[in-house]
């Protein structure tokens, strides 16, 4: 399969988001995407910058001969968590 633009849009790359109280703003990142990043004054409207954005991004990147990193692999995880809680914590979850 060719690496295009519709080849990078379809993959999944992780997206953070997070609020900033002193601009009152969302700002929505791909860490994979160095220097991407999009804002909104709501969630919805930071998300809806961000995938235009990101098209923007591996469009300008293709267009430039760079290289688009394609997502990093998640890390596998087996569902499995062990921890030792303090006794009361033990005692209320028995409970």
């Amino acid at each position: 399969m060719k690496k295009n633009l519709s080849y990078y849009l379809k993959l999944k790359y992780e997206t953070r988001m997070r609020y900033d109280e002193d601009d009152k703003a969302w700002f929505v990142s791909f860490p994979d995407l160095h220097g991407c990043l999009a804002d909104g004054s709501t969630e919805i409207e930071a998300l809806k910058n961000a995938s235009r954005v990101k098209k923007e991004w591996i469009k300008s990147a293709l267009e430039e001969g760079w290289e688009v990193p394609e997502p990093s692999l998640p890390i596998e995880v087996s569902g499995r968590l062990t921890f030792r809680p303090p006794k009361s914590i033990h005692q209320q979850l028995i409970k």
